[in-house]
């Protein structure tokens, strides 16, 4: 399908592979996210250059063929339990519970994870910056910042800049 090529996929590891795509989001206008698209109040979205149009349809049958090109052994993805306007932002949820409902036929064999988006800041840290961990999961971070340019590009400008994202790669 064409849409799997319009994502981009960064590879950090080789046993790892993360798919994000630019989207138009909803902390502008909330009638362009994926939330107003899985509830149905809109019948597309466009990314954020305007080249393409997605309907909530042609988001899941490309992440149905992600899911099934790569016959993952675990899938890992954004929170899908919790209510909308809990604190994390609506389109991460909304991703989370549309995965969710793909991954069980796209690959029944495979684990399943949701993970606490910004929310996570609220927990005690489970880790310090000298920990194994800590670097594995900034270097994940850290392989996607590039292709955000609003996003911090190390843990010591997360860090300069009072972002949230200092708190997140702790926990």
């Amino acid at each position: 399908m064409e849409l799997v090529t319009l994502l981009t996929a960064i590879n950090p590891y080789d046993n790892c592979e993360s798919y994000f795509r630019e989207l138009a989001w909803g902390s502008s206008d909330t009638n362009l996210s994926f939330e107003t698209s899985y509830f149905g109040s809109i019948s597309s979205i466009r990314n954020t250059p305007g080249t393409a149009s997605f309907t909530l349809a042609t988001l899941k049958q490309a992440i149905t063929e992600i899911i099934t090109a790569r016959s993952p052994n675990q899938v890992r993805t954004l929170d899908y339990l919790s209510e909308f306007d809990c604190g994390d932002h609506a389109d991460h949820l909304t991703t989370g519970r549309i995965t969710a409902s793909l991954v069980g036929n796209a690959a029944p064999g495979a684990g399943f994870s949701g993970y606490i988006g910004y929310g996570v800041a609220n927990y005690p840290p489970t880790m310090s910056t000298s920990d194994p961990a800590f670097t594995a999961k900034g270097n994940a971070f850290f392989a996607y910042t590039p292709y955000d340019s609003a996003e911090c590009q190390s843990y010591s400008a997360c860090v300069n800049a009072g972002r949230a994202e200092s708190y997140w790669l702790t926990r």
